[in-house]
């Protein structure tokens, strides 16, 4: 490079100046191209690389693809560099050039800097220089300051250069932080060349469990997940010791994205891989050793006393479903004798498994929660292996009794002298073991009289009647007698359980009201229409409301939470202010307008009402929660108080109609407008969650058609929760037939059956509301199926596949509920083992659908895949059902027991035909090796499976036939019903006579 060393005369300061002008506009010039090259270097890696990275993907990464698309991201980034950046950093333009590229930027200069420039080269070559030259250099100085010494030259230029870098840059980076995988993926394995070049990290098969040794015998679940891919298929490669090639078998997916096979009957050393979009995952291998696995499990269900079950064998079952607190007793066979055992239960509880003398390990469960549990096995070596997949607890709840007073079961009016009779039912799914009728008299303290209490045994269903003798308890008109019935059943596991009825009401009236009515003239008509204004009978009837809603809140606190019952006590308090500011203003307006000093009865209302209003006031104060009830004394004795005054003004009324009495006959009519203004009080509006009064034949009206059309909904609704409940068990059961596993059914599933459950709920909280209104004992039995069906949906969603009998027994539930709101309880064992008998005909008709599938295989014009994957699915959808037939035989067996025998017997000889057959498993089995299995195995086998589904359809026979020996035996449902309710009242009377000998004998 040429430059300038020195001024004109010999290294003078101007020519040093100069030289460095020229050096400082060189370097940015240099900086400027760099920086350009930099960014279109970095654009075109990028692209670069992005091509590299799709071609990668596309030929699934091997590594000799790898390896190539690595030796031309070098290559190419290299010569990107060197031409774009490198290049013109190296770049050295002579002082001449540098001359003209300032002339060319600054044209003020007018061509002195360049002259400058070449007098400056010239003249340090001569000996001395002129005064000329020196003040040439001068002057093109000065003009270079005018330009910032030379920085505004490329100023411009330079801010782009740098501002497209960093554009570059930011996009680049963009691209690979936001942008697909693959580019990713591609990048890592570009930029890290050391890590190895196989595909291992960016396009693989992760297989579990990969190798491992597993008992003869046993069965494997091989599951596989596709990382930084996705494909349609993905197959299981077998090849068992001495096979000649590899068996192709397609695996499952979840919701979750993972491919499962499971692989039955593991008994000689098996290599596997699994392959998918043309990726093949490494080969493990499969080492079968004689160490211990489950062949067989069998349970022995001990349920705790207070249940009076017995003891209940279930074989070659694992999965435990039953009452908290049974304790199971648990039998494994294993393949090759165990040292011994242990349960490991959910949440790291293990059990002991004891040796036998048979060679067989028990051990004891006791069921407290849901959950899961397996088994693992001590074998020879003192090692301890699983020798189990997962099973399933189902904990199932007890639920409370239920409760109802059959009558009068209603608010009734009644004499002094009366003898008022109740009769109250219980029913406890394992026992009652004591039932009560409590009453008060006028917000007084409460009386209770025992109805039925178990000694020896409890009854689960109880019947026992009270007669009130009225007489005894020296009543009066106005007097107001409170009563309700609460059962007790006989849990002494996790704590009794409790149910109560509604509040009713006995309401003494006078006792010649009838007569005098009847015979009352037509006199005085005014008091017609105060007969039909707002009164004391009103204000008792919104009190009333009051303590029914007071009372039902104090009873179903422990069912809401904190926020809903201070809504609802303030609901109630709001309703008792309101009644008490009514009666306040009926008590001022009888004094103010002067009717008290014109008749004695309404100087007696006058003098009542102050009272009620007092007991009002106090009721007012102690309705907060949690403490509610303490109001209900309160709240009765203002009802006394409100009755007194509605029977005085009943015989007010009855005077007028007749003409006479109380303010003279001549003053009939007067007092009547009068009465009527001062009763005309407005209506209260508040309604609270509990009780719907009817008002009048209109609204009656309304609201039984409003009731019958809720009724037909609720009915309606019922048969697409079925329906639903019906699709979502066997979109589970499908799904976890093909993963093959245990207590795995997604996610997914999981969600819409809890949502079913919630809807529901929310369906027998409405049979609940319209009951209470109704006093409807068959809508209250509908709500309490209503709601096992949600804890049967629950159950079903949290256990998946072994939720199959859950989700069924869903379904059931909600079909009894349907059927008790239809009033279709009779016949409803014939029924079912109809729906069990057309469940059996569809499995022989898709059984025989198989059998054609199969013979189609061995037409060489059949498309084999095709009909392959269509058998397989009919028979993992078969397995399912059978699973599903099975545990609807087992509940309806259980529920026949007592009063249908043979029936039961039957149908449990159907379901333990499944379940000792195996058929559910063989069909899968069967499903899966169809692929692979020689023709005739497969004819042999479909004509076994064949045969079982034919036994199962004539043991169904057999049991329908004892079904309908059974309904031939009654004389129709109302009637079998009435008789069971006679011979209930009759067991409880046998039971107190025996219980009241018994106390004679020892007082004796």
């Amino acid at each position: 490079m040429k430059g300038v060393h020195g001024g004109l005369a010999g290294g003078s300061l101007n020519g040093d100046l100069l030289g460095k002008a020229v050096r400082d506009v060189r370097r940015r010039w240099r900086l400027k191209h760099a920086l350009r090259g930099a960014a279109i270097a970095l654009t075109a890696i990028a692209a670069l690389f992005i091509l590299l990275s799709i071609a990668m993907r596309g030929a699934h990464y091997g590594a000799g693809v790898v390896l190539v698309a690595r030796a031309a991201a070098v290559v190419g980034s290299l010569a990107a560099l060197w031409y774009l950046v490198v290049r013109p950093l190296r770049a050295s333009p002579d002082d001449s050039h540098v001359a003209l590229y300032v002339e060319e930027h600054e044209r003020a200069l007018g061509g002195a800097f360049m002259t400058a420039v070449e007098v400056n080269t010239r003249a340090a070559d001569r000996v001395a220089a002129g005064g000329i030259a020196a003040r040439l250099i001068r002057s093109a100085l000065d003009g270079l300051r005018g330009a910032d010494s030379g920085k505004r030259v490329d100023s411009g230029d330079l801010k782009k250069a740098l501002a497209m870098f960093a554009f570059a840059l930011v996009g680049v980076a963009l691209i690979f932080v936001s942008g697909p995988t693959t580019l990713r993926t591609g990048a890592q394995l570009l930029l890290t060349p050391w890590a190895g070049s196989d595909a291992s990290r960016a396009f693989a098969i992760q297989v579990t469990p990969g190798d491992v040794t597993m008992a003869k015998g046993g069965d494997q679940l091989v599951s596989a997940t596709l990382n930084g891919f996705t494909a349609a298929r993905t197959e299981l490669l077998v090849k068992g010791e001495g096979a000649a090639g590899w068996t192709r078998l397609d695996m499952a997916a979840d919701s979750t994205g993972r491919w499962a096979f499971r692989l039955f009957d593991v008994s000689v050393p098996t290599e596997y891989a699994v392959e998918a979009a043309g990726i093949r995952s490494p080969t493990y291998r499969l080492v079968v050793a004689p160490i211990p696995y489950v062949a067989s499990m069998d349970l022995e269900y001990r349920y705790p006393a207070y249940t009076q079950l017995a003891n209940r064998q279930v074989d070659s079952t694992g999965d435990i479903a039953a009452l908290v607190g049974t304790m199971v007793r648990v039998r494994v066979t294993s393949t090759v004798p165990a040292k011994g055992g242990q349960l490991i239960v959910d949440g790291g509880d293990t059990l002991r498994l004891v040796p036998t003398a048979d060679g067989s390990l028990v051990g004891m469960l006791r069921v407290t929660k849901s959950g899961f549990y397996k088994v693992a096995l001590e074998g020879n070596d003192g090692r301890s292996v699983s020798a189990s997949l997962d099973y399933t607890i189902d904990a199932l709840p007890d639920r409370q009794p239920s409760v109802a007073i059959g009558r009068p079961g209603r608010d009734l009016k009644v004499l002094s002298v009366d003898e008022v009779f109740s009769d109250t039912k219980s029913e406890d799914d394992y026992g009652v073991s004591r039932l009560e009728l409590t009453y008060s008299v006028n917000g007084g303290a409460e009386r209770t009289v025992g109805l039925f209490s178990a000694t020896a045994r409890a009854l689960r269903e109880v019947a026992a009647g009270h007669t009130f003798m009225l007489e005894d308890l020296k009543l009066e008109p106005g007097d107001q007698v409170a009563y309700y019935a609460k059962s007790t059943d006989n849990n002494v596991v996790s704590g009794p359980g409790l149910a109560t009825t509604d509040m009713y009401f006995l309401t003494v009236r006078p006792y010649d009201m009838d007569y005098r009515q009847g015979q009352g003239g037509g006199g005085g008509g005014g008091g017609g229409r105060a007969g039909q204004q707002d009164n004391p009978s009103r204000l008792s009837e919104q009190q009333r409301q009051v303590i029914s809603a007071t009372f039902n809140l104090a009873r179903d606190s422990a069912t809401l939470d904190a926020k809903t019952l201070a809504e609802n006590v303030a609901t109630v308090r709001l309703a008792q202010q309101k009644l008490k500011e009514q009666t306040a203003v009926l008590a001022e307006r009888l004094v103010t307008r002067g009717i008290t000093a014109q008749d004695s009865g309404f100087r007696k209302i006058a003098q009542i009402l102050p009272r009620a209003i007092a007991q009002m006031d106090s009721a007012e104060r102690k309705l907060v929660p949690p403490s509610q009830r303490s109001a209900l004394p309160s709240e009765q004795k203002a009802l006394t108080e409100l009755g007194r005054a509605e029977a005085v003004f009943r015989e007010i009324q009855i005077q007028q109609q007749g003409g006479g009495g109380g303010g003279g006959g001549g003053g009939g009519g007067a007092n009547a407008e009068d009465l009527a203004d001062i009763f005309e009080l407005q209506q209260d509006r508040l309604r609270n969650q509990y009780e719907a009064v009817q008002r009048g034949e209109t609204a009656e009206q309304r609201q039984q058609d409003s009731t019958a059309s809720t009724l037909d909904e609720t009915a309606e609704k019922l048969r697409q929760l079925a329906a639903r409940q019906m699709q979502q068990d066997m979109r589970a059961q499908r799904k976890a037939d093909s993963l093959g596993q245990m207590g795995q059914s997604g996610a997914s599933s999981g969600d819409n059956g809890r949502q079913l459950a919630q809807e529901a709920e929310q369906a027998a909280r409405q049979l609940e509301r319209l009951a209470r209104e109704r006093q409807s004992q068959p809508l209250a039995d509908a709500a309490r199926r209503l709601q096992d069906a949600a804890d049967q949906m629950r159950q079903s969603a949290a256990n998946g596949r072994q939720g199959a009998s859950n989700a069924r027994s869903a379904v059931d539930r909600l079909n009894e509920a349907r059927r008790l709101l239809e009033q279709e309880r009779s016949g409803e064992s014939g029924r079912d083992i109809e729906a069990a008998q057309q469940q059996q005909r569809r499995l022989a008709e898709a059984e025989q659908q198989v059998q054609d599938g199969i013979s189609k295989l061995e037409d060489p014009k059949v498309r084999r895949d095709s009909v392959q994957r269509a058998i397989q699915a009919q028979k993992n959808q078969m397995a399912g059902e059978v699973r599903a037939l099975t545990a609807q035989l087992d509940r309806l067996a259980t529920e026949h027991a007592r009063e249908q025998p043979n029936v039961s017997r039957a149908l449990r000889g159907a379901a333990d035909t499944l379940r000792n057959n195996r058929l559910a498993e063989r069909m899968q089995m069967s499903g899966q090796a169809v692929a692979t299995a020689p023709q005739q195995w497969l004819n042999e086998i479909e004509k076994q499976i064949g045969s079982e589904i034919g036994e199962l359809g004539r043991r169904l026979q057999q049991a329908a036939g004892a079904a309908e020996q059974g309904q031939q035996a009654q004389a129709g449902a109302q009637a079998a019903d009435r008789m069971r309710d006679l011979v209930r009242g009759l067991e409880s009377v046998q039971e107190r006579m025996r219980q009241e000998q018994e106390r004679r004998l020892g007082q004796g």
